[in-house]
């Protein structure tokens, strides 16, 4: 479960960023997961709720996202969610596409006091 040490480095950066703004605890954080960023949100969840005790994020609220994946074609520029395991362009038909948005996790912001 990969999610594990994700989180807990999610977790470590927010609550050394905090800390830098003298933050005494952090009520709020929205994350953003993408489609194809191999990472469960249910997981993520999961670890959440256990690391997050005892530590300036243990009141928070989280707020998941589930970013769509979206592709640009290379020959027309024609943006399109991509179909997997086929990246075909629903305009050119072409497959040279790459992948504008969907394949990342990150931290969209946090809130504290």
């Amino acid at each position: 479960m990969h999610e594990l040490s994700i989180v807990s480095s999610l977790m470590d950066i927010i609550m050394m960023d905090a800390r830098g703004k003298n933050l005494r605890k952090v009520s709020f954080v929205r994350l953003i997961i993408g489609a194809l960023s191999s990472v469960n949100p249910r997981a993520v969840e999961f670890a959440l709720e256990h690391l997050k005790n005892g530590s300036i994020l243990e009141d928070a609220t989280f707020e998941i996202v589930l970013e769509e994946a979206q592709s640009k074609c290379i020959k027309c520029a024609t943006l399109f969610e991509p179909q997997l395991p086929f990246l075909m362009c629903p305009t050119c038909g072409k497959s040279s596409s790459s992948f504008v948005k969907g394949r990342d996790i990150y931290l969209d912001y946090y809130e504290g006091e």
